[in-house]
Formats: C-alpha cells, structure tokens, sequence
C-alpha cells in the first residue's frame, strides 16, 4: 500500500493503477468517519507543488484504500508566507446523493433493502421497477432481515439508504463503490485504551437532557398501545424509573407499524439492555485522543481497532473502567499519535440527526400526511377545510339578502354586534361616544382587520400589524418593521437605528456592524464590525457625493492592524523602514503601538565553537514611530551578527537581516 494518498481522474472506478500522482508533499491528513454518518478526508498541499495541477474539483483521492472525491479547496497564505491549499473530501458513497434522482417512491409496501436497492421492487401501480443502483457504479448487498414501506418522494437514493437505516435499525459500511447494510458493524477483540499506555486525554460527557422514563409509543393513524396493555394503558414504564426522582415523559412515533403488540415490541426495544444504553439512561461518551499502536509495527497487530468496535476504556483517576462503541473515529493515516475516537454505548440513527430532532419532526408530522409528504400549503388546507364546512351548511335551507343584517346579543340594551353587509362582515364588542358602533374587527375576502387577535393558532398568508406579542412564530419569510422605521427584521437582517443617525446591524453576511458616525448623506462614516475574520473598526471615506463609497481604509480593535513577516534591516546602521498609509494611521486622535519580535530560530554559538548559521548576538527592537501626513513610518532595527562559514577552524562571522514578525494596533 502507498504511503502517500494518490489522485485519480474523477472518472475513475479502479484504483490498483498508480493514478495520475502520488501527493508525498501532503500535510496534515485527516479522516473523519461516523457510524451512519460523516465519512470525510482533509489535507494540506503547497500551492507551489508540482503535483498541483492534478489537483482540480471532483478528483479522486485513495487514502489506505478509500477513495474520496475532492468537494472544496481554497488557497491561503500562512504566517511564514508560503501558499497553502486546504482540501476537503468526501467519501466516494456520497455520490448516491446525486448519481440517480428517484422522482416517486411513494406507496411501496414491504419491501427489503435488496428489494430496493438490487434485486427489483413492485410499485403502488404493480409495475416491475429495477434496483435503484443498477446501472450505476455502486453494488449493495444487505445482511439486515425484514421490510418496511416507502413514502418518499424526489428523493436520492442516499435518502432511501437512510430511510431504511432508521426503520430497520441498523448500521452501513461503505467501502468505495460497496455498500453494505448490517445489523451492527465492528468486533469485540479485547483492545484496551488505557492511560499510560495509548491513552494521551480522556473527556466523559454524560447528557440526560433526552431522558425517558414514560414512553407513549404512536403508530400509523396515531396507533397506540391501549388494546394490549395492562390496565389499558397507553403508556409503558421503564424497569429502572425508580432511580429518578420523577417520571420523565415522552412520546415516539412509529408510523410505519399498523399493528398495537408490534408497536409495544417496538417500544419496549427503546428501553436499556445489557448490550446497550436506551432511552432510559443518560447520554454517557467519551472521547478519548491516542496513539495507535497497531499503526508502529506489524507485530502488534492486536491493538488494532476499526469504527463500530467496543473496546474497553480505563482511567483509574477517573474511576473509569467502561466498555463501549467506537462510534466516531479522526484519524491521521500516517501519523499514529493524532487519533481521536467518540465511544459510546447507545446508538443514535443516521449520524444523530434524527435523533436530535424527533420533537420537531413530530410538529411537522401535523403538517404532513401519513406518507411523510409536506401538504402543498397548509394554510390553504385549512381554508379548504372551513370553505368545505362552510358550503355543506349552505346545503341546508338558505337565505340570500341583497341588503344588510345585524345581530345584537340583546335587543333592549345592546352591548355586542355583528354585521353582514356588501360582501362584508364586522364585530363590535361597544359603542362609541355618539352611541355608534366600534367596529373593531372588519374582514371581507381580501382579509381581516382588527386591532386585536387573541388565539393559540392564527392561520394567515400575511400578517400586517401595529404591534405584535407571540410565543412562537413559525414562517418561511420574516419581514417586520416599527412605525418609525427605526426597526426591521427580515429572514436573514436585523436592522437598528436610533434617532442620533446610530445603527446596529445583524446579519450572517456581514455579521454584527454598529454604525457610530455618519454623513450628512446618512453613509457610514465609522463603524465597528464583528465578522469571522475578528474585531474591525472602518474608517470610509467617500470620493462621490451620492454614490457608495469608492475607497476605504480598514483596521481591527484591539487585534493587529497589520501583522506580517519583514525581512530585517540590513546592519546596524540602516534600520528596516515601513510606511502604514492611510487616513487612520495619520489621525492623531489614534495611537499606533508596535511590537516585533524575531520570526527565525536563533540557536546561539558555544564559547567552544560552533555551527554555520548559530548567532552570537542580535538585535530586534523597535527604533522609532513617526507620523505624517500621510501616515506612520516605523524604523525597526533587526539584525544577527551569525557564524556564515569555518575557516582553518574557526568560525567567520558575518552580520545580515533577521527575519521578524511586526504586530501593529491603533487605538
């Protein structure tokens, strides 16, 4: 096996070949596998490598056997000022998410996973279709028994690998282009990860914020246990609730079982078991950073271990002696020492996604039907509901007017009315001074008017409203916004002014700005911004008087305004000069600090001798900091006076530049 990852055509299915080239100046190659879940590989290449023109965007990387596709790569400079590219990867399986579209693969009942994916299936219209990845470059093969049904639809056939996964309860290996479905994928070999041994750290985290000790398990068409548990009841109890000090209550929907004792199995399988932690007992992981000894010799092949395995974790000072799951492994191929691994003794479905979000997926669940499809817009469906209603109650004896109705709740001292009129209705709960009417709620088809709506639910395509007090908003588009324009909200900006021109924004494009000086124009002037590269104040200026701005100087607080690597100052008496320019650095309302320090390792000469390149002395200070006009010249003294040669025995020396790094800040 070579011991460097190899690039491959993007188009390639083999990998014994020697492919287009060996990446020996890769740095820094990680592999991140989840079971169920991610299965990624990053690294590092000089951009000035000669093997970098093979590196382009769906090129295949193998490492250890495993190919991975190239996704993103971006190019930066480090402190040292070489260019460096950091690559992600997928593993190759990700292609299923793309390499076929399933436009309908709803209705289809009782089917296997080879059914589905190999072997062949019938529709809900009895239509023979082929397995899904025939045709493709993929095999698949399953060692998982029984079936389940499919409601899915415009999906891949990743999507469909984890509807099963879910339903079945069961685990996928991927190796390249094989995919294979098994109950539970790892060994039991004995490995041991012990400190002062393999062990580097440990971390223990323990979760009880997903604890259940109460479940009420719901079918299809809310299903429920009731007719075949004891005393009718539609919930079961864990054996070890008496260690809590409360019930902990909590539902689980099952909607692909039809049958009230499969649905109690199925519930009474969430409840921890000698082989596994379930819903019952906290969240325990540790993750636990190592050296993998298999990996520094063949005659240790016994401390080998792989994702899935349980192994055993010791930490007398932790009082830990556990065995658990290998459920996440990073890993450096080639560097045994770097490996960090996530062991856990319950398991949750698809990497932890669906876990995570049955409460919500049960909330959508009201907004679906039972095959999982979002209705098309349920705030129509509620309409068409009350519409339907509306029109039977017509079917009874009906009066039609062509002129107006009112109905009081009391004839001799009327207190509340509504009225019909014109294609209008309004309600009134009093009158006026003049003893009119305050209709305070007036609708017709184009909406509702009222200066008040007290409901758990309101049910509308647009809100328009003077003030707004809710619990829970729920919405694809936000767009609200004060009287005085001095607040808007959109789905993706939060936007703030106040009365003395001040303004705050949020958003995720340009982070948290706060807008502290403007024109005349209403433009910034001054602002501080927090984005994802740091602490920035800005200072704009602008060259046209309606346009934006054409030039602006940028410097952060209190971070370094200006950090970088400078060559040195020749000899001690000709200092390195450096010119900041820019309106900031000539404000003298600002003060400009500056630090240096040496960005070269001095190894300094023995009394005794020494080697080519040891220093005997050097200098690296700041001389002096001027500012003009035009900004802030900074001298700075950076020298070595170092042994260049030996000669006859001894050394000679010379004096010449010593690289420094220079931190600059304004405040």
């Amino acid at each position: 096996m070579v011991d460097f990852p190899v690039i491959y055509n993007s188009s390639e299915r083999s990998f014994d070949a020697l492919g287009l080239a060996i990446l020996e100046e890769a740095q820094n190659i990680k592999i991140r596998q989840v079971i169920n879940g991610d299965y990624t590989l990053s690294f590092a290449m000089p951009r000035g490598s000669e093997k970098w023109d093979v590196i382009k965007e769906e090129a295949i990387v193998v490492v250890f056997g495993q190919a991975f596709r190239i996704r993103t790569f971006d190019e930066v400079r480090d402190s040292t000022g070489k260019l460096i590219s950091n690559i992600q990867c997928e593993h190759i399986s990700y292609d299923l998410n793309d390499v076929k579209h399933l436009p309908d693969m709803s209705d289809i009942i009782n089917v296997s996973p080879m059914q589905v994916f190999w072997d062949g299936f019938t529709n809900e219209n009895g239509v023979q279709i082929s397995g899904v990845l025939r045709g493709t470059a993929f095999t698949f093969t399953s060692e998982v028994s029984g079936t389940c049904d499919l409601f899915l639809s415009r999906c891949s056939p990743r999507a469909v690998l984890n509807e099963f996964i879910n339903k079945l309860e069961c685990e996928v290996v991927f190796d390249n282009f094989n995919i294979t479905l098994v109950e539970k994928r790892g060994n039991a070999n004995g490995v041991q990860f012990r400190v002062g041994k393999n062990v580097q750290t440990v971390k223990r985290k323990t979760d009880s914020s997903g604890l259940c000790t109460r479940l009420y398990p719901y079918g299809k068409d809310y299903l429920d246990i009731t007719s075949v548990n004891a005393n009718s009841l539609p919930y079961i109890d864990s054996p070890i609730a008496g260690v809590y000090d409360y019930m902990h209550e909590d539902f689980r929907d099952y909607p692909d079982i039809t049958v009230p004792a499969d649905l109690k199995l199925r519930a009474l399988n969430e409840w921890s078991t000698e082989e596994k932690d379930g819903i019952d007992k906290p969240k325990v992981t540790y993750e636990v950073s190592l050296i993998e000894l298999s990996k520094l010799g063949d005659d240790i092949p016994f401390e080998k271990f792989s994702l899935g395995d349980t192994v055993t974790v010791i930490d007398e000072g932790l009082n830990i002696n556990v065995n658990a799951r290998v459920m996440e492994y990073e890993y450096y191929p080639y560097e045994p020492n770097k490996s960090t691994v996530v062991l856990a003794n319950f398991k949750e479905n698809i990497g932890g996604v669906f876990a995570e979000l049955l409460k919500v997926k049960n909330i959508v669940n009201e907004f679906t039907n039972n095959k999982g499809e979002v209705r098309d817009n349920y705030i129509e469906s509620v309409h068409n509901t009350m519409n339907m209603r509306f029109n039977e109650a017509l079917t009874k004896k009906t009066v039609v007017y062509d002129y107006a109705n009112m109905w009081v709740d009391d004839m001799n001292n009327p207190t509340s009315a509504i009225a019909l009129v014109n294609g209008m209705f309004a309600l009134s709960n009093g009158k006026n001074a003049d003893g009119t009417w305050n209709w305070r709620t007036i609708g017709d088809a184009n909406g509702i008017i009222a200066d008040s709506v007290v409901s758990n639910w309101v049910y509308a395509g647009k809100v328009t409203t003077s003030q707004l007090q809710a619990g829970t908003i729920n919405t694809s588009l936000i767009n609200l916004s004060s009287s005085n324009g001095n607040l808007k909200i959109t789905s993706d900006n939060i936007n703030i002014n106040s009365n003395d021109q001040s303004q705050v924004v949020i958003s995720p494009s340009v982070g948290v700005r706060v807008v502290y000086e403007k024109d005349t124009a209403g433009r910034p002037l001054k602002q501080v911004t927090l984005d994802a590269s740091g602490i920035h104040r800005d200072y704009l200026v602008y060259n046209t008087p309606t346009g934006g701005w054409d030039d602006w100087f940028q410097y952060n607080l209190p971070v370094s305004v200006i950090s970088g690597l400078y060559s040195g100052s020749i000899n001690a008496s000709t200092p390195f000069e450096m010119l900041f320019d820019g309106p900031a650095f000539a404000d003298s309302n600002f003060t400009t600090n500056v630090m240096v320090y040496p960005a070269e390792t001095l190894r300094f000469a023995r009394p005794d001798g020494g080697h080519v390149g040891d220093v005997t002395e050097y200098k690296c200070s700041v001389r002096s900091i001027t500012r003009g006009t035009d900004g802030t010249t900074v001298l700075v003294d950076s020298y070595k006076t170092y042994v260049s040669s030996i000669y006859n025995g001894n050394p000679v020396l010379s004096t010449g530049r010593l690289q420094f790094n220079m931190l600059v800040i304004l405040q």
